[in-house]
């Protein structure tokens, strides 16, 4: 997603789309954006599964929760933040997988302690 969504970004909008051309324009902050979402993947994994001191200082998760969860919250948030005119298409996909991870936890509000999600269904 992640790849497609800076991909997208080069590509000219056309009448119909609802998206603004070169939110991360050029290589260098196209790489800047792809480096941004795997460091935010990266935290999310490491403060569930640790082993590894944190870039950011992101506290471990104090309890159960879902690893492929966090990691789509983690690249949704910072794809969000970095391709904006895009949120709509990432909010689809995230809101398509999460049903998937939430069976994973036996209690979701355990979920919720961990990641925020920040948009409702």
């Amino acid at each position: 997603m992640a790849i497609n969504a800076s991909g997208l970004d080069h590509t000219p909008v056309s009448p119909e789309e609802n998206r603004i051309f070169g939110e991360q324009f050029g290589p260098g902050r196209s790489s800047r954006a792809m480096a941004i979402v795997h460091v935010a993947i990266f935290e999310a994994m490491n403060a569930i599964v640790g082993g590894y001191q944190s870039y950011t200082g992101l506290a471990p998760s104090a309890g159960e929760a879902s690893l492929q969860a966090a990691i789509a919250q983690a690249a949704h948030d910072t794809l969000v933040a970095l391709f904006p005119s895009q949120t709509t298409s990432f909010d689809a996909l995230l809101t398509r997988i999460w049903p998937s991870f939430l069976t994973i936890v036996p209690r979701p509000t355990v979920l919720t302690s961990v990641i925020e999600r920040p948009w409702r269904s």
